[in-house]
């Protein structure tokens, strides 16, 4: 009896490990000169934004799931948590609300990579023909001032 009970539980995880790796995505490595198209990011790292809480890079813009996504970092300088929320914001002069799944928590000392996003429809551009993006952002009691970026 324990020797077939044994041989069950053998039988049963070689049959789950082999469906798993026969479940399991292999990929090939991107070659240096490849790209994937919807992560194909032009980087620009500029800081647009530096006061003792906060620091905000620019990173670049590209079309993320057929939307306008504009990359950026954000740097928890303080000694607390910050929340960051863009509050109001355009694209080429167009007025629109930008999306980013959540806000960017931040623990003191740590960065937050942050993608917004804008309806290409609403902005009348794709992402290659962004040529301007502002900006006004929220964390705390702090509103900043328009962040102006031109590309």
């Amino acid at each position: 009896m324990k020797i077939k009970t044994k041989t069950l539980g053998i039988t049963l995880m070689l049959i789950l490990s082999l469906a798993l790796t026969a479940c399991s995505e292999t990929t090939a490595p991107i070659a240096d000169d490849e790209t994937s198209p919807e992560t194909e990011t032009a980087d620009t790292s500029e800081v647009v934004y530096e006061d003792g809480t906060l620091t905000v890079t620019f990173k670049g813009v590209s079309e993320v799931a057929g939307q306008i996504g504009m990359s950026f970092t954000l740097d928890n300088n303080g000694a607390d948590e910050i929340t960051v929320l863009p509050i109001k914001g355009s694209v080429n002069d167009v007025m629109v609300q930008f999306v980013s799944g959540t806000p960017a928590t931040i623990l003191p000392g740590k960065t937050a990579n942050q993608v917004w996003m804008a309806n290409p429809e609403v902005v009348g551009a794709t992402a290659d023909e962004v040529t301007s993006i502002e900006v006004v952002l929220q964390y705390g009691d702090t509103t900043t001032d328009p962040i102006h970026i031109d590309l």
